[in-house]
């Protein structure tokens, strides 16, 4: 039997012209109902596609992010089996620094919780061999290379330092363009033990930063 069949046998009887007009009523219906479901089809099958590619732009990017933090571990890692301590050249630490803003950056363009999730164990992971390494730095001395015949000491950047020292103690995903050494020190807490031949570094090339690091630590 036919809709159109059914149709006449509900409405035996009636004229025809009411006849067609319920036809061309449920017809309408039926399109409109099947134009939604093509629509809604549409839109799920689109989020589907725009997940897919949000998934594969984060994969490439957590891979990117932890080359960063790898090759800025590596800037100051010791480069020979003698050496135990880190890489003190100046270069190394802008660089190392560099790496670490430029990852904290970058985390903010992650989407999806999984790699979200993944990128925050390779953060783990670096984190403590960042910590580690600083570890082995004995004294304030370390931050200092003197250039015997050029007759001039070469020191490592304070806010270069103090991104590298923050990276081994916080987790975090602020943006370093702009911050001042003072924030760095007071907001995580640089002037703890583990950072003291970090702070002797403040106190002798920075020392009214220091100074107002201090008066701010002891507000908090």
């Amino acid at each position: 039997m036919t809709l159109y069949d059914w149709i006449c046998g509900v409405f035996h009887g009636q004229p025809a012209l009411a006849v067609t007009s319920t036809i061309s009523s449920l017809a309408l219906i039926i399109a409109a109902f099947t134009l939604g479901w093509r629509i809604k089809d549409g839109r799920h099958r689109k989020k589907i596609e725009e997940d897919k590619k949000q998934m594969l732009d984060d994969k490439e990017l957590a891979e990117e992010l932890k080359l960063s933090l790898e090759r800025a571990f590596n800037a100051i890692a010791p480069r020979t089996k003698e050496r135990d301590i880190p890489e003190n050249d100046v270069v190394s630490w802008n660089t190392a620094a560099r790496l670490i803003a430029r990852y904290w950056e970058m985390t903010e363009s992650l989407k999806t919780s999984t790699y979200k999730n993944r990128c925050d164990g390779h953060e783990d992971y670096w984190r403590h061999q960042f910590y580690l390494l600083l570890k082995k730095i004995e004294n304030k001395h370390f931050f200092v290379t003197t250039h015997i015949f050029e007759s001039h000491n070469e020191y490592i950047d304070t806010v270069s330092a103090a991104i590298v020292y923050a990276f081994s103690k916080w987790k975090g995903r602020d943006r370093i363009d702009g911050y001042s050494l003072e924030d760095l020190i007071v907001k995580y807490e640089l002037f703890s033990y583990e950072c003291r031949f970090f702070k002797q570094l403040v106190e002798e090339r920075r020392p009214a930063a220091a100074e107002n690091a201090k008066k701010r630590l002891k507000q908090k």
